[in-house]
């Protein structure tokens, strides 16, 4: 139980030491009238070497349990069973910097079970969507508190204390110990709380896939318990994303410098659902906004192949152009980046933000359309081509007075 905890502790990286610490367990009830004596106590352990230690003894009168003699440096998980249920202490650490002698005291509080789940509520559900070839990964935090001083413990046949929709057609479930987190099971699309749940507070971690054919991911959310709070992230550089009613907020990144669009939803009512759906940016349909990218594109040396008249009859070579092609679309990322970094330090309003990004976004895909004429086959000599609408892009004739494609007075 809690294994997951233990590997985490992995990350000590200890070096090899001398044996001979000592832990120290103090078992207490909530329940005074309940006896502490002779529980099962047991000390899980892990060293560097990757051995594994396994203790256990009975807790005596006064609920203590003493654990000598152990290897060290290691890591240390500490747990107590009661009446069927387990209860676990923070991880020990055991340092190579740490007295071989050392010895480390533990207390474990343990509550007595009800039925009882009155007191459990959904506090807040994080959902963070990134995509990756024909899926988008989805990775789900879910808070939830046990208000009471009991662990809730249901069997089969009860109503189950919390409810957790999953979208259709979502693939295998998968958690840091198995396919299921702890204390619920997955049925007819949601995952059941039954428990056990103990008092407190505890997030539930959980991924899946959501299928996402030619890159467009539509899907429902579903609430069948009242959400407080609701936050959506998606991994965006260029997408479009319509999240029904959720309120667009300040932009997260994460440590890798990764930018997520976040929406905000709050009080969601039981039974609500929200439609999303994520997929490409359409490109634009006219020249509405100004050249934002002038300078990152002068940066990344593509203004040579973007501005210049298109005097020459023969295309550049192919890879000139899809290397230009792919410092652009780097220039738009750097460029969105900055933007949102202006947005998080407060240099820019929110609605400067949105109308910058979508300028960002316009210029991009219309410098990616002249870099495309670029690599059109040569024309017929009636028709000889000698320069783009600056506007749209669109391919013109030398003596045209406006664009055939977009209407731009040239």
């Amino acid at each position: 139980m809690r294994l997951a905890l233990l590997a985490g502790l992995l990350a000590l990286a200890l070096a090899p030491g001398a044996r001979g610490a000592t832990i120290e367990v103090q078992v207490s009830l909530r329940d005074a009238e309940a006896s502490v004596a002779g529980l099962e106590v047991k000390v899980l352990g892990l060293t560097p070497s990757g051995d594994t230690v396994a203790r256990e003894a009975r807790s005596d009168r006064d609920g203590r349990a003493r654990f000598a003699e152990l290897p060290a440096p290691a890591a240390y998980l500490v747990m107590v069973e009661y009446r069927g249920i387990g209860f676990h202490a923070p991880g020990v650490r055991l340092l190579p910097e740490d007295d071989p002698g050392a010895t480390r005291s533990v207390a474990i509080e343990v509550h007595e079970p009800t039925t009882d789940a009155s007191g459990v509520r959904l506090s807040a559900i994080r959902i963070f969507l990134e995509q990756e070839p024909g899926v988008y990964r989805v990775d789900q935090i879910v808070e939830l508190e046990n208000e009471g001083d009991r662990v809730v413990m249901l069997g089969p046949d009860a109503k189950p204390a919390l409810r957790i929709a999953l979208p259709a057609g979502h693939g295998e479930l998968r958690t840091m110990t198995g396919h299921t987190p702890a204390g619920f099971e997955l049925a007819d699309g949601e995952l059941q709380l039954r428990g056990p749940v103990h008092p407190g507070r505890r997030e539930v971690v959980f991924s899946y896939e959501l299928p996402s054919p030619d890159g467009v991911l539509a899907t429902r959310l579903a609430f069948p318990e009242e959400t407080p709070t609701l936050e959506l992230y998606v991994a965006d550089e260029l997408l479009a994303i319509e999240a029904g009613p959720l309120h667009p907020a300040r932009s997260s990144r994460d440590s890798d410098g990764v930018v997520y669009q976040r929406y905000l939803g709050f009080d969601l009512a039981a039974g609500s659902a929200i439609d999303l759906r994520i997929g490409p940016l359409p490109r634009p349909a006219s020249n509405r906004y100004p050249t934002a990218l002038a300078a990152a594109l002068l940066g990344a040396g593509l203004l040579y192949f973007v501005a210049q008249p298109l005097t020459r009859r023969s295309a550049p070579p192919d890879d000139a152009v899809e290397d230009a092609e792919a410092a652009e679309k780097d220039a738009l990322v750097a460029a969105l980046r900055d933007l949102e970094h202006d947005f998080e330090t407060g240099k820019l309003s929110a609605a400067d933000r949105d109308r910058l990004r979508e300028e960002l976004r316009a210029d991009a895909l219309r410098a990616l359309a002249r870099l495309r004429l670029l690599k059109a086959p040569e024309r017929e000599p009636e028709r000889e081509i000698e320069t783009a609408c600056t506007g749209c892009g669109g391919a013109v004739e030398r003596e045209a007075r406006f664009c055939s494609h977009c209407g731009a007075r040239l």
